[in-house]
């Protein structure tokens, strides 16, 4: 980057500079996938070493080329990712059928020109919004039909 004056590793510049060096060193024939993991094992090296003595020998031994050791560090160091107030499918509360109903019934009575099955599938997304599961035998057209939830109207 300084031979060419550049800010950022990236620019017609930077790559041709790039490339002289890597054939002049020899790694010219090298992956671009294995190369991009090396520089980011020689950025976290410390960290990446003290992970490492963390692990039994038979999982260090299994961690034997740079892009199993960067992939299996990099989803250990992950940090979970936040989805805002969602908790997820596992962590909604389920609803049963007659709490279906009732909201389906509530959304025939704001919107009564909605037909039935579009009143079903603006409910169960309300639902899915406030965190509560539709269990996925109220989402399948013949047990919804059986229960009255996608009555034709």
């Amino acid at each position: 980057m300084e031979r060419v004056n550049a800010k950022a590793p990236r620019g017609v510049k930077y790559v041709q500079e790039f490339a002289r060096w890597m054939r002049e060193k020899g790694f010219d024939d090298l992956q671009k996938t294995r190369r991009t993991c090396s520089m980011c094992l020689a950025t976290h090296w410390e960290s990446i070493q003290s992970w490492l003595k963390t692990l039994s020998p038979a999982r260090r031994s299994s961690l034997n080329d740079v892009v199993n050791v960067w992939r299996a560090y990099r989803t250990h160091d992950r940090k979970p990712v936040s989805k805002g107030n969602d908790p997820g499918w596992r962590g909604r509360r389920m609803i049963d059928v007659s709490r279906a109903t009732a909201a389906i019934d509530a959304v025939k009575r704001e919107a009564p020109e909605l037909p039935a099955d579009v009143a079903c599938n603006v409910a169960f997304a309300v639902m899915r919004a406030l965190g509560v599961a539709v269990p996925r035998e109220l989402l399948s057209r013949p047990v919804a039909v059986a229960v009255g939830l996608h009555a034709v109207g």
